[in-house]
């Protein structure tokens, strides 16, 4: 009868029971390998994401670009019809004041029509504004690109995709320029990273083009702000 071979080193190990302290080693072991497993997916994973976000900074942006281009060919438009650029909102002349951000910019471009018996100022794309929340919120009497009812209003950008939107939540109904993008253009779920103002417009003494108007949008995205306008800097 031949002789009992002596058992490998793989039999010894499979056949030995791991002690307490060896178990928590392997179990350790799995551990790490299974959270490096998962940081490597996670920044894969964020960088698919920025990725993602760069692309469609660059969309926004030149979606924001193409509006501001419509809205100054109507604002340059509206001051060859007029003789002035469209009022913005000077909240005081000594010191001088203007609120760029909460502007009427919308309403003297798109042009409104006054009706004495509701003393309403009404235009097409938007609810009818009393006289009283003219007053209170932009501090003027009337708007300047003006016509009594039954005449039409005269509106300088007549057919246009630039985003119509609340101008603030403190008065329902106040409407202002802004920019949303499409979703063809940035997919939902990226579009909802970006936190894009409303078109601000000074026209007073603007600060970037004397004798002419600002005309700026800021965006917010990932930490990061950016101006978006019609001088040099931020064009």
């Amino acid at each position: 009868m031949p002789p009992e071979l002596p058992s490998t080193p793989n039999a010894v190990w499979f056949r030995r029971r791991l002690t307490p302290g060896q178990i928590l080693l392997v179990l350790a072991v799995l551990v790490v390998l299974g959270a490096g497993g998962w940081a490597g997916f996670q920044l894969v994973a964020s960088q698919r994401h920025a990725a993602r976000v760069r692309l469609a900074m660059q969309r926004v942006v030149d979606g924001i670009r193409a509006e501001r281009a419509q809205l100054e060919s109507a604002i340059e438009a509206y001051r060859k019809a007029l003789g002035h650029y469209p009022p913005d909102h000077v909240l005081s002349r000594q010191p001088l004041v203007v609120d760029g951000v909460t502007n009427q910019l919308f309403y003297e471009i798109s042009g409104t029509v006054f009706n004495p018996a509701s003393r309403r100022f009404e235009c097409e794309r938007c609810t009818a504004v009393s006289s009283r929340t003219l007053a209170a919120y932009f501090h003027v009497e009337q708007f300047s690109n003006v016509v009594t009812a039954p005449a039409v209003a005269r509106s300088f950008l007549p057919a246009t995709d630039v985003f119509i939107g609340e101008l603030t939540g403190k008065i329902p109904g106040l409407k202002t320029f802004g920019y949303a993008p499409l979703p063809e253009e940035v997919d939902p779920e990226t579009a909802n990273e970006f936190v894009i103002s409303p078109w601000r417009y000074v026209t007073t003494q603007p600060t970037n083009n004397p004798g002419r108007f600002d005309l700026w949008i800021e965006v917010n995205v990932n930490d990061q702000h950016l101006v978006v306008g019609n001088w040099k800097r931020v064009e």
